[in-house]
């Protein structure tokens, strides 16, 4: 056996903060420069365009849940 495979892999680090950080600082210089060239109204809507989705998947993610169901891991 070659040294590669007897080479134990570690864990992958955690990047969820990071990235949860990163959208939050791209959603709001989005929000930004759509202030800029359509006013506050545009990005009002947008906002609650976007606030509704987000709870419309999350109900209908939350349909299928099983609370008694054993999860992963």
């Amino acid at each position: 056996m070659s040294d590669e495979r007897r080479r134990k892999v570690g864990r992958a680090p955690n990047y969820t903060i990071p990235a949860l950080v990163m959208g939050g600082v791209n959603l709001f210089w989005i929000f930004l420069v759509i202030w800029a060239v359509f006013g506050f109204w545009a990005v009002a809507l947008l906002s609650w365009g976007l606030e509704r989705a987000i709870h419309a998947l999350g109900r209908r993610r939350m349909r299928g849940f099983d609370p008694g169901a054993a999860g992963p891991g």
